[in-house]
């Protein structure tokens, strides 16, 4: 599919209703998968969840720019609505970062000191970002890593793993509700 353009404002508010209701249905999908004990889908599902609801806010944002303050080049905005799947994990963190920690984010750019209970989400969201597409794909494929001669399959994802990504997507997604309740 060719995306030469993006949505017009009219549009994104369509798209981002659309992106918030399918990443609602991931996160229920994963509780489906997680009380039958299939953590790896689970997170996996999880994972979707949060990129759909990275999606949702920046369709948000397009739909009113100075909803959120944050300006977006043309061709970042391509990537995260149409197929960047790094590029919605690194803008979701940044995103949480701004809406639900604006004192840690300043306190951590001005050298302050940050609140420990800010330290432990901020961590929680930065291992999220970093880890976010490798956990998505452990959860669907098995793989084998050469670094550690072994191989890892979606059934030995725990259920601790799971509970930390849904955590934080539901967060997020609960947010993300918060925010688009002003288009109606």
């Amino acid at each position: 599919m060719a995306n030469d353009r993006l949505p017009e404002p009219g549009e994104a508010v369509v798209g981002l209703k659309l992106a918030a209701d399918t990443a609602r249905r991931l996160l229920d999908g994963a509780q489906l998968l997680a009380a039958g004990q299939h953590y790896g889908p689970a997170r996996s599902l999880a994972v979707l969840a949060f990129e759909e609801s990275v999606k949702a806010r920046t369709l948000a944002h397009m739909a009113d720019p100075g909803e959120d303050g944050v300006i977006f080049s043309e061709d970042v905005l391509k990537k995260i609505i149409f197929s960047g799947h790094v590029e919605r994990h690194d803008t979701g963190f940044y995103q949480q970062m701004v809406s639900q920690y604006p004192a840690a984010l300043f306190a951590a750019l001005a050298g302050l000191k940050v609140e420990a209970d800010d330290v432990k989400a901020v961590a929680e969201w930065s291992a999220l970002k970093d880890s976010a597409n490798a956990d998505k794909m452990a959860g669907f494929y098995t793989d084998f890593y050469p670094s550690t001669s072994k191989w890892r399959a979606p059934a030995e994802v725990s259920q601790a793993e799971f509970e930390m990504t849904y955590k934080l997507a539901k967060e997020f997604q609960d947010a993300t509700e918060g925010t688009i309740k002003n288009f109606g």
